[in-house]
């Protein structure tokens, strides 16, 4: 086995015309783990408190090991009335999607999961009021009708936090697609947790792989 040889984390700091290295000691691991698994200090945060940048934060994690997190922001609305969440669930059980499916990851071994929620239209002008009345972001795609290739635009919710907060505010209003609210949402709720606890690297674990295969079946 090899062995990682240690190496002390640097910044440079500039003086006149040419720049110095300046050796800054690693902080003790407990201290990291602390503050950013325990108190949830993002690396900024913890940069500030050593006054060293990001970029040396996150050598410092990866050097101890310690998985980093994605920052979990939801990019829903907040303030949604009840008709309005029952007039988004109604265009969902229309003209959306609440799917997952597996990616064959490339350069490496195994699939990831690919999942979608989506509000889709023909209109431009039309899914721009969706997105305003909701959140989330704008992108366009090509179909293809029985003569030529057209765009659609599409409302999605490809972060995990957006997704679980637009589906919590619309699922008890759905009719047609009620189970996959309710299956999505606790596959994103058990992710979401997993990620807190581990990281992006956070296995998916046997139930959520359960929810996957359901979520399939709802949709075939």
């Amino acid at each position: 086995m090899g062995l990682k040889i240690a190496m002390i984390p640097y910044e440079i700091v500039a003086h006149g015309e040419r720049g110095r290295f300046k050796k800054i000691p690693l902080p003790p691991k407990e201290d990291l783990e602390k503050l950013y698994l325990q108190e949830n200090k993002t690396p900024c945060e913890i940069g500030r408190k050593f006054k060293v940048s990001i970029n040396t934060v996150r050598r410092w994690l990866d050097w101890y090991n310690i998985p980093i997190k994605r920052p979990y922001t939801s990019y829903v609305k907040t303030d949604m009335s009840e008709s309005t969440k029952a007039y988004l669930a109604g265009y969902l059980d229309g003209d959306g999607t609440i799917n997952a499916n597996l990616d064959k990851r490339k350069n490496c071994k195994g699939y990831g999961v690919h999942f979608e929620v989506s509000l889709i239209s023909k209109n431009k002008q039309f899914i721009e009021k969706l997105k305003g009345m909701v959140g989330g972001h704008l992108s366009t795609f090509i179909y293809e009708d029985s003569r030529r290739k057209k765009e659609g635009y599409k409302v999605g919710f490809t972060n995990q936090a957006s997704a679980l907060a637009f589906l919590k505010a619309v699922t008890p209003h759905l009719i047609l697609k009620k189970r996959q609210g309710e299956v999505m949402i606790e596959y994103l709720e058990s992710r979401l947790e997993a990620r807190r606890e581990k990281g992006n690297a956070a296995l998916i674990s046997k139930e959520s792989w359960e929810k996957i295969e359901e979520m399939r079946r709802l949709n075939k």
